[in-house]
């Protein structure tokens, strides 16, 4: 006798649980596989605007994802640890690498002294804890420097790992979020990250991971610059 059909639960993507689609009426709620189904705009005809994200980097309502070797800061094993501009500000500095334009940041880049990595995952709408609109305090209106203005939430994320010059100052980084209670979650295997949460976790890991591995140019031996990250 064949064993009956097994039927998988997924939990529905808060961006569709108002969907009431004549498609949805009839098949439900389109899968969206685990690690994705991000909110996240990556806006990438505006990562060349050094201006644009200047203001996205030091907005009040700016969000930074932090990893350390890869492994995801966390309030718990179901959500992502979020920090402001003023909580990062002393390890990825005032001005972070990130704000500036090509050109500057060549002419500036120095091979003997690493910063952490910044990269911008997007912006997205609202929290990514709740299903609703935003509140206005969730968003700010960033302008551009040719594509107006956009009033959406930013998120970036950051690498921590203590190494290198800067890792003193990460170090004293990890120190003040795990008074706060939060930790390191290093066993990614053993995470329950909510649907939005885990999808922004791969999307930063991922890019994170591939700048970790790439840090050297592969012909000469010095350090990268990574540009437009």
């Amino acid at each position: 006798m064949p064993s009956p059909p097994v039927k998988v639960m997924l939990p529905v993507n808060p961006a569709l649980q108002a969907d009431d689609s004549m498609l949805t009426r009839k098949f439900g709620h389109e899968v969206i596989n685990y690690y994705s189904g991000t909110r996240l705009n990556r806006y990438s005809f505006l990562r060349a605007d050094a201006a644009f994200l200047r203001r996205a980097a030091l907005a009040p309502a700016a969000c930074y994802v932090a990893l350390s070797n890869l492994s995801a800061v966390a309030v718990d094993k179901s959500q992502l640890a979020t920090f402001s501009f003023d909580d990062v500000k002393r390890l990825i500095g005032a001005e972070p690498a990130i704000a500036l334009d090509e050109k500057t940041a060549v002419a500036q880049f120095d091979s003997t002294r690493a910063s952490p990595l910044v990269v911008f995952l997007g912006l997205v709408d609202g929290d990514i804890s709740s299903t609703a609109a935003a509140d206005d305090k969730d968003t700010v209106e960033i302008e551009s420097t040719t594509h107006g203005t956009v009033k959406a939430q930013p998120y970036f994320a950051v690498d921590v790992t203590p190494r290198d010059s800067y890792k003193e100052a990460a170090e004293a980084f990890q120190k003040s979020f795990e008074a706060r209670g939060l930790s390191i979650e290093a066993n990614p295997r053993a995470m329950t990250l909510l649907p939005e949460h885990a999808s922004i976790y791969a999307q930063a890991r991922s890019m994170i991971d591939w700048n970790t591995r790439n840090r050297f140019c592969a012909g000469c031996g010095s350090r990268n610059l990574s540009i437009q990250a």
